[in-house]
């Protein structure tokens, strides 16, 4: 799940998130592949309202396997928390900014901190590995 020096990546994007909690600010991050397109990973960079984060590279498939299974059910971002190595109890938040800004995510309503698939993540990672780096 983490970084390894064997792995060569492309940036397919790079992009700010604004942040999902009453601070505010942004939350850098780029969109990676693997040399070959086979996977996408995600990063973030950085953070520019303070708190810490993990820089390390992350699988989307191992995201994505945090999603509930019935995609139409609601969920709060700490599910995201397994599919990170580091123990920064910001980075599921801050992936669930990160996946609301590409459209990935949304709001619920009346429920400020929890989050709904919105998209089809498979159609979207494949269009992201056709995008020259």
């Amino acid at each position: 799940m983490s970084d390894s020096c064997s792995i060569s990546y492309v940036c397919l994007a790079t992009a700010t998130a604004q942040k999902l909690g009453r601070n505010g600010g942004g939350i850098t991050f780029k969109v990676l592949a693997d040399a070959e397109r086979r996977q996408l990973f995600l990063t973030i960079t950085g953070n520019d309202g303070g708190g810490y984060f993990s820089r390390e590279v992350v699988t989307l498939d191992a995201i994505e396997r945090c999603l509930p299974s019935d995609r139409t059910q609601p969920f709060a971002a700490k599910v995201f928390a397994r599919s990170f190595q580091g123990k920064s109890a910001n980075q599921p938040g801050f992936c669930a900014a990160v996946f609301r800004s590409l459209g990935l995510l949304g709001p619920v309503e009346n429920k400020p901190h929890l989050h709904i698939v919105t998209t089809d993540w498979t159609a979207w990672k494949s269009e992201m590995l056709t995008r020259e780096g």
